[in-house]
């Protein structure tokens, strides 16, 4: 029994190789949404469909792999990194995402000791706010 739960640990740490390749496509262009990640995988040969692209992203996410961020038009995501762990400026319009600094433990002054660092911040970026 010991064996097969090793097992199953060993395997989800390890990715499947369509999830390999999402990884792949997401470190190629990020922030991406679904379609997008689609789009480039299709363009690279055969890959199973769409909704296997949204089961796979959902499961990335669950396990912290990658960060999803909603917007206008859908979801753009993001491996996930000490930098996107901490504070991200999404724009609702488009979906770009950017990393912003981290805020430090000492900004808090020990008044605050935190568990996790998600922070979004939304608007519009520079080329969508201009584009009004």
């Amino acid at each position: 029994m010991a064996d097969s739960v090793n097992g199953d640990s060993a395997r989800r740490l390890r990715p499947s190789r369509h999830e390999g390749r999402v990884m792949e496509a997401l470190r190629a262009r990020q922030p991406a949404t679904v379609q997008t990640i689609y789009s480039l995988l299709r363009s690279q040969g055969d890959f199973p469909g769409l909704a296997t692209v949204y089961r796979i992203l959902h499961d990335l996410e669950a396990r912290g792999i990658v960060r999803g961020f909603s917007f206008s038009a859908g979801t753009s995501y993001l491996l996930e990194t000490s930098d996107t762990r901490s504070t991200c400026a999404v724009c609702i319009e488009c979906g770009n995402v950017r990393a912003l600094p981290r805020i430090d433990q000492r900004t808090l002054r020990g008044d605050f000791l935190d568990e996790t660092r998600e922070v979004e911040i939304r608007g519009r970026c520079r080329d969508c706010a201009a584009s009004e």
